[in-house]
């Protein structure tokens, strides 16, 4: 293997080849147990790697991406930012190439961090302040994405040591859960099941009151349907102990919306979230069964399949029969 010096040589070579096995043998020394890097080449190691996550060439800056975990362990805490702002910005400011590439390398290396130190506390904190500051309703569909799929990779990282952002972080998802776009909805809701199981009382409330607001006088059926998935999930990630205390202000509102006959999409949520709330906490959830089974029962009742207007078409076409027969007899009278 060439001493390191080289390896960085190579990395600036205008063959594609020759950088990428460069970056491909640099990738084996940093994974090799008991390697270290000497405190004087680790800004350049650093430096070399950023820069090709821009390569021309999309095979070496797949490569350089992979490098970058095993990197962050061997190099010195005060450089780990350089790592870690540059992927940042381009996952917040790049072009769609640069952002993908950003993101990889963002998530690779928040699941490679072990929890619990005082930089990786500090990294998180820092990363997930800088997300939801970026996450505002005019953020470009696709970034927002991106930031959600962070900061859901964030809290379910580090969410036991960031207590102290998830007040601010749950603030910021729910005003995405009516967004124009549907996948951004969706994944606002994935992302808050990412800060139940370490919320606070307090935290778990709040979202609870926003979601029983919005589900009381929803603007639209969409609306409504990213509420119901929200209480599926809350009910999921939060347990019997955090969930049964709402149970009387949630399942009158699933219920009511249970009843909307013109939605079959909405309705079948509300069983699911029937389903979520009897797995949650069955033996609280026991009082409001005939209200659940009443309902449930209405919708077995209900064939989406079934035309139930053609019923009303042929009872209509029977009474013109009749009076067209009727026309007929009293003909036959006259002559």
């Amino acid at each position: 293997m060439a001493p390191i010096s080289q390896l960085l040589d190579k990395m600036t070579s205008d063959d594609k080849d020759f950088r990428y096995m460069a970056v491909n043998d640099l990738l084996a020394e940093l994974t090799t147990p008991g390697f270290r890097l000497d405190d004087r080449i680790q800004p350049k190691v650093v430096s070399r790697l950023v820069s090709l996550l821009d390569d021309s060439n999309g095979e070496v800056q797949n490569i350089a991406v992979k490098c970058l975990p095993p990197l962050v362990e061997k190099v010195n805490e005060n450089l780990v930012p350089k790592i870690i702002n540059p992927l940042t910005k381009n996952v917040l400011s790049g072009n769609e190439q640069q952002r993908d590439i950003a993101a990889i390398g963002l998530k690779s290396v928040i699941n490679f961090l072990a929890p619990g130190s005082t930089f990786s506390n500090k990294f998180g904190v820092q990363l997930v302040q800088q997300m939801t500051s970026a996450l505002q309703p005019d953020t470009e569909d696709s970034v927002a994405l991106e930031i959600l799929d962070i900061i859901g990779d964030i809290l379910s990282r580090f969410g036991l040591h960031l207590v102290g952002q998830h007040e601010n972080t749950a603030a910021v998802l729910v005003k995405h859960l009516t967004h124009s776009r549907s996948a951004v909805r969706k994944r606002s809701v994935h992302t808050i099941g990412c800060i139940v199981p370490f919320s606070s009382p307090q935290v778990f409330s709040g979202l609870v009151q926003h979601i029983s607001d919005g589900l009381t006088n929803p603007e639209s059926n969409s609306d409504a349907k990213i509420y119901i998935q929200c209480i599926g999930v809350l009910c999921r990630q939060g347990g019997d102990t955090r969930i049964a205390p709402h149970l009387e202000s949630l399942v009158p509102l699933v219920v009511n919306a249970a009843s909307d006959e013109e939605d079959d999409e909405l309705r079948e949520g509300c069983i699911q979230a029937f389903e979520s709330f009897a797995r949650a906490c069955p033996q609280q959830f026991a009082t409001y069964l005939p209200n659940i089974l009443t309902s449930s029962l209405e919708c077995l009742q209900y064939d989406p399949n079934y035309n139930y207007d053609a019923d009303d078409d042929d009872e209509m076409d029977f009474d013109e029969d009749e009076e067209e027969d009727d026309e007929y007899d009293d003909d036959d009278d006259d002559d």
